[in-house]
């Protein structure tokens, strides 16, 4: 039996998912669909993942709107990179849109084959029944799942038995067990699976990319002193209102101080988010004031491999990978701040919902724009900075950390930079985004590190040393 997942916004086509669901499992389709509200932001839940990698089909129903959706967005993006079939279907109102949003979007509606469902008279379309054939067509026979399982047992002893022959010995009776890994081995470069880290990244996809070769880190040498500025910032805060913002320039770009101390992490609106955990910082970091601009990156010797989507020597870097990003700011002697630091950064020891406060206000976030508009210059909204002086926080670019989209509570685990794979956390939300949940200060999102897109930029951060 063949297994889909039905893509769609709720506000387009909720009820038509039902419908079509049971449509096809009629004609013998297993179906997978979301009726769960997910509207409150956040990164994929667990289940999303789970259902995309284990569909054979990824079908989505394209409404008016369907794309305003940064959950449709990235469920496109997570079908196209695991490589899954892409069908798209076409409600009688859709138009395309001009231009494309991003290359996912473009994969999907390139894909072979396009239904048109009335929705109207969905029960007797004949646009159902091509769409079943099509995901048949699609779908290569599958054998019995029994007859899987053996002929996979049988490949792992075959296999071991050529390349691992003394392992079989071992299992024999008789036969001494093999001497055990000692931590001496491991001094060695004999590593065992102890070297890992106590907590892994949720589901991790299949998706083995060949990151970059990185930038060589340049020589840099701290200075044992601090300034007086990082010398009064050692004082841990308590309240938001309590630290006057510090800036100073490095090579040209405005970085502002933020103080030792501590607040609560996470919050309690997505699974992700939780547990809250208190974090600390006892010692001051700076953080860039701006988003990393298009000039800035340049003139400081930046490379990616895609230009940007919207130009101008004032506008956010985008279209831009992990890597990439990471490696630039080696370049300055920074690096990308952890997601513990962006989202102190961001709401201080008050926790503020978002960087000005905790409500929503939509004149102080760069959101809600089409492809056509994209980005703005940053720091356009000073309205919206947050209480050490960071601007464009929420909205304008997601922004990248340094940090493994594993689960809570955060710890050292999360930062490993020589993990290539797995997914890096991004914060603050984009232009694009239509919700202004989306763009709180413990939102979390997360991206493929070597993917790149257009609402996708970062910030660098560098530690105290005078």
């Amino acid at each position: 039996m063949a297994r889909i997942f039905i893509s769609y916004r709720r506000k387009d086509s909720a009820a038509l998912a039902t419908l079509l669901a049971k449509e096809l499992g009629r004609q013998g389709i297993e179906t997978f669909v979301d009726t769960r509200s997910i509207d409150g932001g956040g990164p994929f839940p667990d289940r999303l993942r789970r259902a995309i990698a284990e569909c054979d089909v990824f079908v989505c129903l394209l409404g008016a709107t369907t794309l305003n959706s940064d959950w449709v967005r990235e469920e496109i993006k997570h079908a196209h990179t695991l490589n899954k079939i892409l069908i798209p279907v076409f409600q009688e109102t859709y138009t395309p849109p001009d231009p494309i949003p991003d290359e996912h979007v473009y994969a999907l509606l390139q894909s072979d084959g396009i239904t048109i469902l009335d929705v109207r008279n969905l029960f007797v379309d004949q646009s159902i029944a091509d769409l079943a054939r099509m995901i048949r067509q699609s779908v290569p026979r599958r054998l019995p799942r029994v007859l899987l399982v053996a002929a996979a047992l049988l490949f792992i002893v075959a296999a071991a038995a050529i390349l691992a022959p003394n392992i079989i010995q071992s299992l024999l009776p008789g036969t001494p067990s093999p001497t055990p890994t000692t931590a001496a081995s491991v001094i060695a470069g004999n590593p065992t699976a102890t070297d890992a880290p106590t907590d892994t990244p949720t589901s991790r996809p299949t998706h083995t990319p060949v990151p970059p070769t990185p930038t060589p880190r340049p020589t840099h040498t701290p200075i044992p002193t601090l300034s007086p500025a990082e010398q009064l910032a050692l004082t841990p805060v308590t309240r938001n209102a309590a630290w006057t913002p510090v800036e100073r320039d490095f090579d040209g770009v405005t970085m502002v101080l933020v103080p030792a101390g501590c607040f609560m992490m996470g919050s309690a609106v997505e699974d992700d988010e939780q547990p809250i955990r208190e974090q600390c910082f006892d010692t001051p970091f700076w953080m860039d004031k701006f988003e990393v601009m298009q000039a800035q990156f340049s003139r400081l010797g930046g490379s990616k491999a895609k230009p940007n989507a919207f130009t101008g020597d004032n506008r956010p870097v985008e279209n831009i990978t992990w890597f990439e990003a990471r490696d630039f700011c080696a370049l300055r002697g920074a690096r990308l701040p952890t997601e513990a630091e962006w989202e102190y950064a961001a709401r201080g020891p008050d926790a503020l919902v978002y960087p000005w406060g905790n409500e929503w206000d939509a004149n102080k976030a760069v959101w809600n724009r089409s492809s056509s508009q994209g980005t703005q210059i940053v720091g356009s909204l000073p309205a919206g900075r947050s209480w050490i002086g960071v601007l464009d926080m929420s909205g304008n670019v997601w922004e990248w950390t340094s940090s493994l989209y594993a689960n809570y509570p955060y710890g050292q685990s999360h930062e490993n930079n020589n993990e290539t794979t797995s997914w890096r956390v991004l914060r603050g939300g984009s232009w694009y985004n239509d919700d202004g949940r989306y763009l709180r200060t413990a939102n979390r999102n997360w991206g493929f590190p070597d993917v790149s897109s257009d609402y996708n930029g970062f910030r660098c951060a560098r530690d105290a040393e005078g």
